[in-house]
Parts: C-alpha cells; sequence; structure tokens
C-alpha cells in the first residue's frame, strides 16, 4: 500500500505579557484572547504573507486565579476579513430618510424650576474650611466624597434633559449624583424640547439657555451637565476632584473647567497646532483649546454674560456644529479660556442616538462605546498629555499604586501544507517570524506590541504603553512539530529494502556460529585419534551428517 502524508506546522510559543491595572477576570482574560488573537494574525500577514489566514492561530491566555475550567470563546475574526462590511456602503442610503424623525435634540425651552435654582456663595472663611475638608479628605480612597465639597464651591448646578424628571435617563444620572456625594436636591433640571429639524442647533440653545440662565440668576459659576454624564468612582476622579477644587478655591481666571471630555494627538495634528498650547495653571489643570465634548464643566459668571448670546450657525460644509465645537474653535483662537483636569473624570453613558453627527450610525455607535468607558476614554487623554512637560506627575501616584498582572498567553500557529502552498511560502518562512517575534532586537517585536496595546484598547481594557508593555513582557521562542516534505511513495520502498538488509546480515550471523561450532567438533575429533569402526558417513547438500548404527 503506498501512503502520502502532507507537510503540516505546529508552533507554539508563549507570550508573558504584564498588564497595568488589569484584574485576573473571565472577562478581562477574554479580552486579552481577542487582542492577543487580532495582533498575532496582523503580525504574520505583515512578516509572512497577506493570505495568512485567521482561523489558524489559537491564543488560550492563564493568569493566577482564573479558574482551570473557564470557558473561553473563540476570538471573533477582524472585520476586512469578514463579508459583512460589503453592505455598510447601503446602510447611509437607509438610514437618511428617517434621519428628521430619529434624533431626541434639544430645542424649544421649556423650564420645569420648582425648588431648583441657585443656591448662596461662600465667604473667604468658608473656603478656608473647604481646603481643610479637602485635605482631610485626601487620604480617603476609593469613593467621591469630594465631590459634595466641589459641589459647594460652585453658585448652581443644573442637568440638561429632553426628558421627564421621573424618566430612567434623569433616574439614572440623579443615582449616580447621589452615589459621588451630591445633594440632588440641589441640581436645577432643564427641560428641552428637541430640534426635530437640526439636532447640533438644539443642543447649542440648550447650552446657550443653561448660560442664560445662570446670568439672569447672579451665579457666579455654575456646574452644568448634560443628562448622559456620570462619574467614574476611581482613584483617577479622587485625586481630579481634589485637584479641581484646589484650583476654585486659588480662585484662578477661567472661562471653562472642563470635568470630562475627549482631546486627542489627531485633532492637533488636523489644525496644525502645536502641543504648546497645553500648558499646566494649577496641580494637574491645563489650558485645553481643542477638546470635544461639554456633557460636565463649570462655567464662569463672565464666561455665561459674554457668551449666552450666542447664536447658531453652520460653518461652510458642514452640515452639524455643535457648541463643543465651537467653544474649541474660540479657545484655539485665544476668544476664551478653556482649562482641564487631568485625568479627566466625567463620562457620558451609552444609550441610544439622540443626536446624529456627521459620520455614519455605526461609527457613532462604537464612538459613544468609548466615551461611555472611563478607560478608553481617559487614554485619548494620556497619548495627548504626554507630550506635556511634567505633565507624568498628575498620574504618578496611580504608576505607585498601580496593580499588574501577569498573563501567560500561548500562541499556537497551526498551518496546512494546502495552506502553505495557497500562501507560496515554507513553514521555514512562518519559523523565522515567529523567532523574529521572540528577539526583543527586531523591530518585528516593536511593531508587534504597538499593534497590541491598541487591540487592548479596543478591548476596553486600561491603555498600556506600548514601551512600557514590551520591556516587561517576555516572549519565548517557538517550539515546533513539523514535516517539512512530503512523504515519498518510494518510502515504503526503502523501508522494505532496510528489512531485506536487516534479514541477509541476521542469516550470515547464525551461519558463522555454526561454522564455527563445526570447527570445534573437528578438532576434538582429531585430537582423540582413536577410529571409530561403526561409524559412517555421507554426505547431503554439501553437509556432513555424522550417522551411528545402532
Amino acid at each position: 500500500m503506498v501512503v502520502s502524508v502532507s507537510a503540516s506546522l505546529n508552533s507554539n510559543q508563549r507570550v508573558q505579557l504584564n498588564l497595568e491595572n488589569v484584574e485576573c477576570t473571565l472577562a478581562n482574560a477574554q479580552s486579552v484572547k481577542n487582542a492577543v488573537t487580532a495582533s498575532t494574525v496582523k503580525y504574520y500577514k505583515n512578516n509572512v504573507d497577506t493570505l495568512f489566514p485567521y482561523s489558524s492561530v489559537f491564543v488560550t491566555p492563564y493568569c493566577t486565579g482564573l479558574p482551570d475550567d473557564a470557558q473561553l470563546t473563540p476570538s471573533p475574526a477582524p472585520v476586512p476579513e469578514t463579508p459583512t462590511p460589503a453592505p455598510t456602503p447601503e446602510a447611509p442610503a437607509t438610514t437618511e430618510t428617517p434621519a428628521p424623525t430619529t434624533p431626541d435634540n434639544y430645542g424649544t425651552y421649556e423650564t420645569t424650576e420648582g425648588a431648583y435654582g441657585a443656591y448662596g456663595t461662600y465667604g473667604s472663611s468658608n473656603r478656608r474650611q473647604k481646603r481643610r475638608l479637602l485635605e482631610e479628605s485626601e487620604d480617603m480612597e476609593g469613593h467621591l466624597q469630594g465631590m459634595s465639597f466641589l459641589q459647594e464651591l460652585v453658585d448652581c448646578v443644573t442637568v440638561i434633559t429632553i426628558y421627564d424628571e421621573d424618566s430612567e435617563r434623569v433616574q439614572a444620572f440623579m443615582e449616580n449624583m447621589d452615589d459621588v456625594g451630591m445633594d440632588t436636591s440641589r441640581i436645577r433640571i432643564q427641560k428641552e424640547v428637541r430640534d426635530e429639524e437640526n439636532s447640533s442647533r438644539g443642543v447649542w440653545n440648550a447650552h446657550t439657555r443653561a448660560w442664560k440662565w445662570g446670568k439672569d440668576n447672579k451665579c457666579a459659576s455654575m456646574l452644568i451637565f448634560e443628562d448622559d454624564a456620570f462619574f467614574a468612582q476611581d482613584k483617577y476622579s479622587a485625586k481630579s476632584i481634589m485637584n479641581a477644587q484646589e484650583f476654585l478655591l486659588n480662585e484662578k481666571p477661567f472661562d471653562f473647567l472642563l470635568l470630562g471630555y475627549v482631546a486627542a494627538e489627531r485633532m492637533y495634528a488636523r489644525e496644525g497646532a502645536s502641543y504648546d498650547l497645553m500648558k499646566e495653571v494649577d496641580d494637574c489643570i491645563f489650558t485645553m483649546p481643542l477638546f470635544n465634548s461639554l456633557h460636565a464643566y463649570i462655567i464662569s459668571g463672565d464666561a455665561m454674560e459674554q457668551n449666552a448670546d450666542r447664536e447658531w450657525y453652520l460653518p461652510k460644509g458642514r452640515h452639524v456644529w455643535n457648541m463643543d465645537r465651537e467653544v474649541s474653535r474660540l479657545a484655539h483662537q485665544g476668544e476664551i479660556d478653556v482649562v482641564a483636569v487631568y485625568p479627566s473624570i466625567a463620562f457620558q453613558a451609552s444609550h441610544e442616538i439622540d443626536n446624529r453627527w456627521d459620520v455614519d450610525k455605526k461609527t457613532q455607535e462604537l464612538i459613544f462605546q468609548r466615551k461611555a468607558n472611563p478607560h478608553s476614554s481617559r487614554s485619548y487623554n494620556f497619548n495627548l498629555l504626554e507630550h506635556v512637560s511634567d505633565a507624568h506627575k498628575c498620574v504618578s501616584w496611580r504608576e505607585r499604586r498601580l496593580t499588574t498582572t501577569q498573563f501567560d498567553v500561548d500562541i499556537s500557529v497551526i498551518l496546512t501544507q494546502i495552506e502553505l502552498d495557497n500562501m507560496g511560502v515554507t513553514a521555514n518562512d512562518v519559523m523565522v517570524a515567529s523567532h523574529d517575534l521572540a528577539d526583543d532586537t527586531t523591530s518585528a517585536q516593536a511593531s508587534f506590541f504597538v499593534d497590541l496595546s491598541s487591540e487592548i484598547q479596543n478591548e476596553g481594557l486600561p491603555a498600556q504603553n506600548s514601551n512600557t508593555l514590551q520591556t516587561s513582557s517576555n516572549v519565548n521562542p517557538p517550539s515546533t512539530d513539523t514535516d517539512d516534505d512530503e512523504f515519498p511513495e518510494y518510502g515504503i520502498v526503502l523501508l522494505v529494502v532496510g528489512a531485506l538488509c536487516i534479514a541477509v546480515v541476521s542469516v550470515f550471523a547464525i551461519l558463522l556460529r555454526k561454522k564455527s561450532s563445526s570447527d570445534d567438533d573437528d578438532s576434538n575429533y582429531a585430537s582423540s585419534r582413536v577410529p571409530m569402526m561403526d561409524e559412517k558417513s555421507t554426505v547431503t547438500d554439501s553437509t556432513t551428517v555424522a550417522v551411528h548404527d545402532l
């Protein structure tokens, strides 16, 4: 029987990842699995062949505390390799028609003031008392008691919404405010009616109406929220709240103090702006001329006075122009003073789209998800503020208290000969790339960790510095189980010939032993010198046989 065996490659490699601020949980292990799988496939596509199959990579993560029977789902294939992107160009066409009726937008003003309104300011003696309370609260870890102190340092608090006070959206907002220690009975609810003709105009007018109310009610400052805002209750927020309080106690000038925002490097690249525009004006309070989002901020009395009458407009070529874009534009031009706490403390809950942007709906939904995740949202600010001298001190306390988890990740690459042939590569080509991945002197490993840090962030895990991730992690050389050549048909013949050779050698060995025994008998016979009279001899087939007469 002729047997033919196809060659294959089975490469196994372990990567030890040290991830900062990532606990060993089943959900995080799944995210690590997804991130490593995506990065590994991309690595081999870049370093072996673009046709490298996604299905050939198998990733299994381990960490101390993960149950032995933990069940992780297969990592989803990257979007470019799935057929789903094909129909996406038709999606905008289907969503264009209902666009005027879908958004719940801010428009005509309708207020429910009731007991909500401005409350008193505090004199210098009260400020000194607050400063003492601030110092006492610095040791309070894990909750945001400091928010109650911050609330007392502003005259008015307003939340803008299009929903009723007893709606799920408003109640969720109030519950979060109560959780962080704010007095919700002193939060004014500004009820708006959606502007169905243009959503960005509705949002714009909602903010200017809040400023007009603050101006008319003599608010020296006002804390303004959109109804999807919430505070992250972690050490980042606790530290930044203290810095915001200190900034207000120092009475330094500002127009807008951002508690929540998204600022990214690409904004500066798009505008051709210098990172030097960001300057520290107080402890971890930075000027922030380019940003997105106005969901949580403090506006000064002077800023309300100067900007309450701004009328909405659309720049040429734009379909959406929200108030955050306008405030950012004015700050970039130096007309108003925008500062921000770093790290940010307020974020936006993910929900159905109320206000359409000039991007496709799927993209906007993904942006909403990232803005709702404090880790993902803050990562943009972290990357941007790395360009500012001494900004690292604002997160140095984070590094001192950092929790690092080691994930041992097994990566298996299994390829059949057919798959190798389809790519036009050999098993050795794949192994060279695997060894390069384990060599920390190669650019291949560096690019792998840059991509991995990005994929980790996309999974919603805390942002990881790619350089730190590479230097703190370890990639073991691959171990393999390969068949490099096709097993030919004449292999069976070779086995048969080998067996025959062994048989021939065995026969010669037996004959030599018999000949040696015969020589010994002849020698004994000759030495006796006594003839045996009854002995006869006969010859058969050249072999002498002794016959005895009985």
